[in-house]
């Protein structure tokens, strides 16, 4: 673990004594770190930007249902429009401990949580196998509460049209 991180978790843990319960929510949302095999991922939740649109909503419960990520498509990679690729196994670990400490949404990756995601499903082709799901995609399939108003104004409107993660990694060369 990176001196950064350890005085980062020091920090965490310092201000969790201190905080009420939904207060330790708010700060473990923005300060969750992922160690996974060399990676250093840190996994936020938004309702903007990156790859597949919203699927559909629920006007009267205020929920945006599609995939927050897509991985690979008939098989091949995806690469985003950072130029990233993360592959299925990766994406898989990143979302089980996003939604075990964080769940939050934010605007654009920015400002205070607007949102939650209620329901989530990673997809890959064994996942997919195990339950009897075919799927050309993998990636993860989400369900994201919006509570601000001015934000889910913005969803119908399609301003917001689609989703996006966040994170950090360690950069590998990706030869496809």
């Amino acid at each position: 673990m990176s001196k950064e991180l350890k005085e980062e978790e020091e920090e965490l843990e310092e201000r969790k004594k201190r905080d009420t319960p939904r207060d330790s929510d708010r700060r473990e949302a923005d300060k969750l770190k992922i160690n996974e095999d060399e990676e250093d991922l840190e996994e936020m939740y938004q309702v903007y930007d990156e790859f597949g649109n919203p699927r559909d909503t629920d006007e009267e419960q205020r929920m945006v249902y599609g995939w927050a990520s897509v991985v690979t498509e008939k098989g091949e990679p995806v690469v985003d429009r950072q130029g990233d690729v993360i592959k299925p196994d990766t994406l898989v670990s990143a979302v089980n401990k996003f939604m075990e400490h964080v769940r939050v949404g934010k605007e654009m990756h920015k400002g205070e949580q607007i949102g939650a995601v209620i329901h989530s499903m990673p997809i890959t082709k064994e996942i997919g196998d195990s339950l009897g799901i075919q799927s050309d995609r993998e990636g993860w399939i989400v369900a994201f509460k919006v509570y601000n108003d001015d934000v889910w104004a913005k969803v119908k409107s399609g301003e917001l049209a689609a989703f996006s993660i966040g994170g950090r990694a360690t950069k590998e060369d990706y030869n496809g």
